[in-house]
């Protein structure tokens, strides 16, 4: 008994000297379909610096900000790779913290005072997987907020990538990125497709697609209505000059890569097996909704054969 309220003690101990080593500032951006984006700076202090100063992909932190609910910390998976110099969450809006986080930062921007937070780190949780670089062929699904997972590791196997001729150790030949988004709506009084959720990432995949050609092989479904044909916003006739572009255009470069539907996800699998067979070791992972995760992991399994005897895979579910 004594022995257990000891450790316990200590616990806490530790959580509270964590928490205390910084209070970095959080800079908070409303996204399409309920997001918050929060972008930290690292904190500047010698000791702080250490501790939070490196990641892996698919690591998350537990975050509480004071303002909102001091002693409610939740997980969050960092969406920014290390060479950022900053941690980023992207934040789906739903009901407490998270809604009040929300709430408070729509206050603020239409009130026109200043939307910083003061956060609290309870721990920094690295990644339970292993290194995605030592795979030759990796396979990465995700849908909706999800991708906060995949596309850390789809940046961080693109910068190593590059890094090889320096002496970098990466086996990796060839990506297959999946995103399963949905759209907004139409534009009015046009048949184009208001991709709401690719907005968070457009920069991010438009540079990837061009530094990483050849590289990367990218899918994004867009799953609702669709009986909706595609047309780029860019691709508007004169005579529309005068209708407003809504703000979720999708880079130029990006749209060739959109798919209306749902994915053969098995047939994703399958395929990125039968590279692998050639290349050597396959790394999938996949974050998305139950169904997509089931599918995926079910997919792995019937491509495991004699001459691919080992497949890792490594499913991640997500509340917010």
């Amino acid at each position: 008994m004594l022995i257990g309220m000891i450790m316990l003690a200590v616990e806490w101990l530790f959580r509270l000297f964590k928490m205390s080593l910084s209070l970095p500032e959080a800079i908070p951006q409303l996204l399409a379909r309920n997001v918050i984006h929060l972008t930290i700076s690292m904190p500047t202090g010698f000791v702080s610096r250490r501790f939070w100063n490196t990641w892996t992909p698919g690591s998350h932190v537990r975050l509480s900000i004071p303002s909102i609910g001091l002693l409610q910390p939740h997980p969050f998976t960092i969406a920014s790779i290390a060479s950022d110099g900053n941690i980023q969450l992207y934040i789906r809006a739903r009901k407490g913290l998270t809604q009040r986080l929300y709430e408070k930062t729509a206050g603020a921007i239409l009130s026109g005072r200043p939307v910083g937070l003061k956060v609290h780190f309870e721990g920094l949780y690295l990644s339970k997987t292993p290194s995605f670089q030592q795979f030759d062929v990796v396979l990465l699904v995700s849908s909706g907020i999800g991708v906060t997972f995949t596309i850390p590791i789809l940046r961080d196997l693109v910068q190593h990538v590059k890094q090889i001729e320096e002496g970098q150790n990466c086996r990796c030949k060839r990506i297959g990125f999946v995103w399963v988004v949905k759209h907004q709506g139409s534009f009015p009084m046009k048949n184009l497709l208001i991709v709401a959720e690719l907005s968070w990432f457009a920069n991010e995949l438009s540079n990837i697609l061009d530094t990483a050609y050849g590289l990367v092989a990218m899918r994004l479904y867009v799953t609702r209505d669709p009986e909706v044909p595609f047309t780029p916003l860019d691709n508007q006739n004169d005579d529309d000059a005068e209708l407003e572009k809504p703000g979720y255009s999708v880079p130029d470069n990006v749209v060739p890569y959109l798919r209306i539907g749902r994915p053969n996800l098995p047939g994703l699998v399958q395929q990125a097996a039968a590279e692998a067979k050639v290349m050597g070791r396959l790394g999938v992972a996949t974050c998305g909704s139950r169904d997509i995760n089931k599918v995926v992991k079910k997919a792995v399994i019937q491509n495991l054969s004699k001459d691919m005897p080992d497949i890792y895979c490594h499913a991640e579910g997500f509340d917010y």
